[in-house]
């Protein structure tokens, strides 16, 4: 997420996100804190997948959370 947020053009490349196209990254944990935005977008087709991950936290315990990944031109 903080790659997101300071080098979002070098991640579009890494992810492979055509040229074009916006993305953005949503995370939010369990326990309800969200990282990332959560904005209105332009009125065009917005593609989006949302995947449940479990996770091992900084102090080493089984985590669960929510990342949502949007697409769109």
């Amino acid at each position: 997420m903080s790659n997101f947020t300071n080098n979002y053009t070098s991640l579009k490349t890494q992810l492979s996100v055509p040229s074009g196209m916006d993305f953005d990254l949503y995370f939010k944990y369990n326990n309800g804190t969200s990282i990332g935005n959560n904005l209105s977008y332009p009125n065009s087709e917005i593609y989006s997948t949302q995947l449940n991950l479990f996770f091992l936290s900084k102090d080493s315990s089984n985590d669960e959370g929510m990342l949502r990944i949007r697409i769109w031109q």
